[in-house]
C-alpha cells in the first residue's frame, strides 16, 4: 500500500522460521500498517498467528490495505477526466481538496444520476448491502454489447442477488 514502509532487509525468510522470527515478522507487518494509517485495534502478532481462527482480524487488515492502497490512486493528476465532478459553483481546488473516497463516491453518484438511478450513495457500507446501486453502476458503466442487464434486482434474496451482481461485475 505504500513504498519502502518495510526495509526487506529486517524480513526473516527461510523454508522453516521458528515461532519467534514469525512473530517478528507479523510484528513488523502489523507496526507498517499503523505507520501509514491503518486501523489496528486487538490485533498483535499472537492474534494473527493464532490456532483460534480469528481470520477476520488478518481480512480486516488486508480490506484496510487494499483499500489504502486503491484510494491513493484516486487524484485528479492520475484520473483527469474527474474535473467532469465539478458541481456549479466548485473550483478545482475544492474537488482535490476531497478525499479519494468522497471523490469515489462523487463519481459513483455522478454514474447512478446519468443512469436516472434515484438513489444515491452515501457511503460503501450500508448502502451496498443490497446489491442495488451496485447492480445500476455496473449496468451503467458497462461497455455497449457487454451482456450486462440488471436481472439481480428481480431477486428478493440478497446473497442471490449478490452472486448476480459478481456475476455481471465479471
Amino acid at each position: 500500500a505504500a513504498a519502502d514502509t518495510i526495509d526487506e532487509r529486517v524480513i526473516n525468510t527461510g523454508a522453516k522460521l521458528g515461532i519467534f522470527k514469525q512473530h517478528e515478522n507479523l510484528t513488523l507487518a502489523i507496526n507498517s500498517a499503523k505507520a501509514i494509517g491503518c486501523v489496528v485495534i486487538g490485533i498483535d502478532s499472537h492474534t494473527l498467528n493464532s490456532s483460534q481462527g480469528k481470520k477476520w482480524l488478518v481480512l480486516g487488515l488486508v480490506w484496510q490495505l487494499i483499500k489504502m492502497y486503491l484510494f491513493k490512486q484516486i487524484t485528479i493528476s492520475q484520473v483527469p477526466g474527474l474535473v467532469n465532478l465539478l458541481r456549479p459553483g466548485e473550483t478545482l481546488e475544492d474537488l482535490m481538496k476531497m478525499s479519494p473516497e468522497d471523490i469515489l463516491l462523487r463519481w459513483i453518484n455522478h454514474q447512478l444520476e446519468k443512469a436516472g438511478y434515484d438513489s444515491r450513495m452515501r457511503n460503501f457500507h450500508d448502502d451496498t448491502k443490497d446489491s442495488e446501486i451496485y447492480t445500476e453502476l455496473i449496468n451503467q458503466i458497462a461497455p455497449a454489447g457487454a451482456g450486462v442487464n440488471k436481472e439481480a434486482m428481480s431477486r428478493e434474496d440478497l446473497l442471490e442477488r449478490a452472486e448476480i451482481m459478481l456475476d455481471q461485475a465479471d
